[in-house]
């Protein structure tokens, strides 16, 4: 018995008005950082009109589509991706190449140097709040729940901003991945702490406890 065929090895669609060609686009995809991300942008781009077929790569950050022209075009499934939190862009079949001119971002290597930056920065702060444990070595002021309040703040709305996002965009797109888990804890953790920041006299330690 002969194998079947893969999905892209054909280039008609029989449909009930006859046979349709199909067209093949290669996209650029950003903001691909796990296996949830990949099933989440091949479940978007599936649930588009005229797709008939969908293989995601996340190694080399690309999707192959084939779709039906006279249904869809490839603009508008990059629109239908980068709404989904996913930045994209139609690649040109030359290599090296893309068809669009993308938005110009800051380098992955260059985010994740600030990020680091900003964590560490963050974590030293911290550390000096807590030398209050050790007798003899408290500083005065960083051992305050207001102190680490901020800290706290900053954290999320610094290092933690991206997870917060796109954890959010999963939850809205009915999509929820690791960030989104991350972001519910983490959000659910700070509220509680405000709680004891607000009213002191109910003795909550959540932002004194040592990391």
């Amino acid at each position: 018995m002969s194998p079947s065929p893969s999905p892209f090895s054909a280039s008609k669609f029989t449909a009930k008005s006859g046979v349709i060609p199909l067209s093949t686009t290669l996209l650029s995809v950003g903001g691909m950082k796990c296996a949830g991300c990949m099933q989440r942008v091949e479940n978007r781009l599936q649930q588009q009109a005229g797709v008939y077929a969908v293989v995601v790569n996340l190694v080399t950050a690309q999707a192959r589509v084939e779709y039906q022209a006279q249904q869809t075009t490839p603009e508008a499934l990059v629109a239908q991706l980068t709404e989904a939190g996913f930045p994209s862009t139609v690649q040109d079949p030359r290599p090296g190449r893309v068809s669009q001119s993308p938005v110009a971002e800051p380098s992955p290597l260059a985010q994740y140097r600030q990020q680091l930056l900003w964590a560490a920065l963050l974590v030293v702060l911290s550390g000096l709040g807590h030398l209050d444990q050790i007798p003899g070595l408290a500083i005065p002021g960083l051992h305050r729940i207001e102190f680490h309040w901020g800290l706290a703040t900053l954290a999320l709305l610094g290092p933690g901003r991206g997870i917060l996002i796109e954890g959010w965009q999963g939850l809205r797109q009915n999509q929820p991945n690791m960030n989104s888990l991350v972001s519910l804890g983490s959000v659910t953790a700070y509220l509680a702490s405000d709680v004891a920041v607000l009213w002191p006299q109910l003795h909550w330690d959540c932002f004194l406890m040592p990391l």
